[in-house]
């Protein structure tokens, strides 16, 4: 059969009112969307609204496929480096545990700290300095 000789196919029309469904957010972006989880200035409690939000995140996680959780906990820029990273491993090992106790196996968490090494916002105000209080949560 000759191509050039082929009957074109006519192009469908888009049927009218339908939108593209978006596609769905990954858990990753779920987790990151639940907000920040934040810290007192040198502190690796969990205030109570922190608390709720790691709650929410271990239910996505729980239901999602994630086979590792990385936790990583960060500073601001006041204190030493060793105190920083000292701080930061607290406030991972707050929020691990935290995930654990709502239901995501210990054996897939780990934790880490940032110290004050990877600031999510400039050091230069207080407001800046609670933004870099905080803990990073990673599935993959």
């Amino acid at each position: 059969a000759n191509p050039a000789s082929s009957p074109a196919v006519p192009p469908t029309e888009p049927t009218q009112g339908a939108t593209p469904e978006p596609p769905s957010p990954s858990l990753q972006e779920l987790i990151d969307h639940e907000g920040p989880i934040s810290f007192e200035l040198g502190g690796a409690k969990l205030s109570d609204e922190a608390s709720r939000t790691v709650e929410r995140i271990a239910q996505l996680i729980a239901n999602g496929t994630a086979t590792s959780v990385i936790v990583i906990g960060h500073t601001c820029d006041k204190g030493s480096d060793a105190t920083n990273q000292r701080v930061g491993l607290m406030r991972a090992k707050a929020v691990a545990d935290k995930l654990a106790e709502s239901g995501v196996p210990r054996e897939k968490l780990s934790i880490s700290s940032a110290g004050s090494a990877r600031p999510r916002a400039a050091n230069d105000s207080e407001a800046h300095r609670a933004q870099n209080r905080r803990v990073e949560i990673i599935v993959k």
